[in-house]
């Protein structure tokens, strides 16, 4: 069995490890929230250009809502794209920070364990050596 001291930096760096997948996925967390954003933003600017005013309908008379709403229809389709693919790396990240901290469970179980033989092998030394003495010393 390795040293207790192997095992502490051992978990220090699954630690570590899970620390650094925490703040990645944090990372994605954050671009899932602004392309949703961007994508609630824009179908509200969309829809607010759809009431009907007199700006409006000169833009209409030189086609400048037709080219505003396929700009409208490309920008969406792109943030969807990438929100599609934010999504896939969130899964795919949740499956690693789930594994990272049950390796550091595992670490941390195994160094509380190895702790608790250390303390009880001290114990039961240190009661051997107390009937030991209290024996020698009865003899005399």
């Amino acid at each position: 069995m390795k040293g207790g001291k192997e095992l502490r930096e051992i978990e220090r760096i699954f630690e570590l490890k899970y620390e650094k997948q925490q703040e990645e996925f944090q990372k994605t967390l954050l671009r899932e929230a602004q392309l949703r954003t961007e994508i609630s933003d824009l179908d509200r600017h969309y829809r607010e250009s759809c009431e009907v005013n007199n700006a409006e309908f000169k833009m209409r008379s030189v086609g400048a809502d037709v080219a505003w709403q396929a700009w409208v229809s490309r920008k969406k389709t792109h943030l969807n794209i990438e929100l599609a693919q934010v999504l896939s790396t969130k899964e795919r990240k949740i499956g690693q920070i789930r594994e990272a901290f049950g390796r550091l469970l595992a670490i941390q179980d195994s160094n509380r364990e190895r702790h608790h033989i250390k303390a009880r092998e001290l114990k039961e030394r240190t009661l051997a050596q107390v009937i030991a003495l209290t024996s020698f010393v009865n003899r005399k």
